[in-house]
């Protein structure tokens, strides 16, 4: 993307700046008070009526492993080596399956999308985006189009020029821990 957009250089070194800025203002106490900020996140299950037509559970036990990761519950943080222990953080966030669709009406978060586009994980599979300000897009697709990835996303800054881009693509086996899912990968 940068190779065709050099100019994104900047709008990075702005983000991280801003970021930079953001931190140093704010106080650690500050932030506790406030209680975790909430990210609506939606995951669109691009299908056809295969195993990467994941479970609802296997979305459940996701957004779980991601909050134990974002919040520092996880057990495994004691296995840290030394020089790194001072960088994991709670980063007092939490994802939350989207309750409200984007026209209001009630949703678990899960919008299943039968196509041949899993077989074609890009960012022609990115289907139904639901407004970024509102919301986290996850695509989970069965075949990744960049060979070798799991998945991939850009940075905010990179996708402020064209925000169809905007949200991850992954594939479903790399979703939770049950189901499809493996906790090793």
């Amino acid at each position: 993307l940068i190779k065709h957009h050099p100019e994104l250089l900047i709008e990075q070194q702005k983000l991280e700046q801003f970021t930079q800025e953001f931190i140093k203002n704010q106080s650690a106490e500050k932030i506790a008070q406030s209680g975790p900020y909430i990210i609506p996140i939606v995951f669109h299950i691009l299908h056809n009526y295969g195993p990467e037509n994941i479970s609802d559970a296997q979305i459940y036990d996701e957004v779980a492993v991601l909050n134990r990761d974002f919040r520092k519950l996880n057990a495994d943080t004691t296995d840290v080596i030394t020089p790194f222990k001072s960088k994991i953080a709670d980063c007092n966030f939490e994802f939350r399956l989207a309750q409200k669709d984007p026209k209001g009406n009630c949703t678990n978060g899960i919008d299943r999308i039968p196509t041949l586009l899993t077989y074609s994980g890009s960012e022609s599979a990115k289907l139904n985006q639901w407004n970024r300000s509102m919301y986290l897009n996850v695509w989970v697709v069965d075949i990744m189009q960049i060979k070798q990835a799991a998945g991939y996303t850009y940075l905010p800054s990179d996708v402020n020029f064209n925000p169809s881009m905007d949200g991850i693509i992954i594939l479903h086996n790399y979703i939770g821990t049950i189901g499809t899912g493996n906790p090793v990968l």
